[in-house]
């Protein structure tokens, strides 16, 4: 591999691991409130194998797959990179748009937990009466 190689793919993994901080941090806005729940896990798991995939596939095209020593320090470079000096910026965009989403997810969520609801209302009442009227027959 020659020196050119080397410096890109070094550069590049500088980059990859400011971007995947950065879209790991948006994922912990998203599932903030399933932390320490089973749910995250698979979600967690499979957000990381597409990092896997994309690393694997930027190693391929660049450098013909060859995986140096540097280059997960380069990785780790770039996350404490962004960490220092591009999270404090970037994670109050991120919860403004985490919260706007949920806001429009809401509304448009909203007739079907109507439905829902006034769904569950008729289910409830037809049990009642149900056990009134066996209550009054039994007795």
């Amino acid at each position: 591999m020659s020196l050119f190689q080397q410096v890109q793919v070094f550069l590049g993994s500088i980059v990859i691991g400011m971007l995947f901080l950065s879209i790991w941090s948006l994922f912990n806005i998203l599932f903030f409130k399933y932390k320490n729940k089973i749910i995250r896990l698979p979600f967690e798991t499979i957000l990381f194998l597409i990092f896997v995939y994309l690393y694997h596939a930027f190693l391929l095209s660049v450098c013909d797959g060859i995986f140096n020593v540097f280059e997960p320090v380069a990785i780790f470079i770039g996350a404490f990179l962004y960490q220092k000096f591009y999270a404090p910026r970037i994670s109050p965009y991120y919860e403004k748009l985490v919260e706007y989403l949920r806001k429009k997810i809401n509304l448009l969520l909203l007739p079907f937990k109507k439905f829902y609801n006034k769904l569950k209302n008729k289910i409830r009442r037809k049990k009642t009466n149900v056990t009134k009227q066996e209550l009054k027959k039994n007795t």
